[in-house]
């Protein structure tokens, strides 16, 4: 017979292997310089790495939910690989000097 025992486990293992599948993917994506780029581009215009502080409370909502898709991308970046991240940032160094 199933048990919710066997249900919950089964469960957690498929949101599991889904989740490595996810990881996996944001790995692969994170391989290609033009892919990282992109990525570069996206938080930065999502101002993850910066104050949405200001006097406007309209603007401050926009740049709020900005943010945090940017940080939810900076989220699945570290995840799947935090060594992208490092390169990311040197070649954005490398492309405004």
């Amino acid at each position: 017979p199933i048990t919710s025992e066997t249900l919950i486990h089964e469960f957690t293992k498929s949101e599991q292997l889904e989740q490595e599948r996810i990881v996996e993917e944001v790995r692969q994506l994170l391989q290609r310089p033009g892919n990282r780029y992109f990525l570069w581009r996206l938080l930065d215009y999502c101002k993850a790495f910066v104050s949405i502080s200001g006097t406007d409370p309209h603007s401050m909502a926009v740049y709020s939910g900005r943010r945090d898709a940017g940080l939810w991308v900076l989220n699945e970046i570290m995840s799947a690989d935090p060594d992208a991240f490092s390169m990311m940032t040197k070649e954005a160094n490398d492309r405004s000097h």
